[in-house]
């Protein structure tokens, strides 16, 4: 790809690449700098380029002054100036010797550790840290916010992408609302203990859009659309992340 890139920018003074990637490369796709964020006016590429069921639409934005095939080189440059200037400001290199202590004096303070002061370990450091630490996630928690990034970045999700508002009679119809906002925050919650837990609120989003709205209506499309392409990514995930 970076030889693609080089070469179309310097024969055709192109800077921009778009594509529909089929949903189960956009992973691929986004590795090669290409995002669901389209910033090229549409007036540029609308009728050119044909809608694809079960794809999205992805652009790639080249920056003038990277070479491509360079980027590795620059990559790997730029770590070895970070590492240069980290040893240049600590004392990491500094080797200090082991703890020689008999069973009978164990445990003993952080502080009797030789190099621990050195690296700047107070016991309040150490209080603040045991308060900052994050809550353990597990392998559901990894899964689940993986597909409701990839549900939000799927074209189709514009129209369940935060709770309903403006529609006056709309919580009179839709008893148990769900959309990719609350989804989240139910996640980051800790709401879901299972996968159908989380499967079901899914399910939920594209069920209530089909009793609100009329068949044929861009909602319906939309929630059709994207239900097919969530329920073939959702299996596929499961397996790949193992995922009971």
């Amino acid at each position: 790809m970076s030889h693609v890139k080089d070469y179309v920018r310097s024969t055709y003074n192109i800077r921009h690449f778009l594509t529909y990637a089929d949903n189960y490369a956009i992973g691929y796709f986004k590795k090669q700098g290409f995002t669901t964020e389209i910033a090229l006016d549409k007036s540029q590429w609308m009728g050119y380029i044909k809608d694809y069921e079960g794809g999205t639409l992805m652009e790639c934005s080249m920056v003038d002054r990277v070479k491509y095939l360079d980027v590795v080189n620059i990559i790997s440059a730029q770590r070895y100036a970070v590492f240069q200037k980290i040893r240049e400001a600590t004392n990491s290199e500094k080797i200090y010797p082991g703890l020689k202590v008999p069973k009978s004096q164990l445990p003993i303070s952080p502080q009797h550790i030789p190099g621990v002061i050195e690296a700047g370990w107070t016991p309040e450091t150490e209080k603040s840290s045991q308060k900052l630490m994050p809550r353990q996630r597990g392998p559901l928690y990894m899964f689940m916010k993986k597909v409701v990034s990839e549900l939000q970045d799927n074209n189709n999700s514009w129209p369940f992408a935060a709770p309903v508002s403006g529609v006056q009679d709309y919580y009179d119809v839709i008893k148990e609302p769900m959309d990719l906002k609350t989804l989240d925050e139910n996640v980051e919650a800790d709401k879901y203990q299972t996968s159908d837990q989380f499967y079901k609120d899914v399910n939920l989003i594209f069920t209530n859009c089909r009793t609100y709205n009329a068949d044929g209506s861009a909602y319906v499309k939309c929630a059709n659309r994207l239900e097919k392409w969530f329920k073939e990514r959702y299996k596929i995930l499961k397996i790949e992340m193992a995922i009971i």
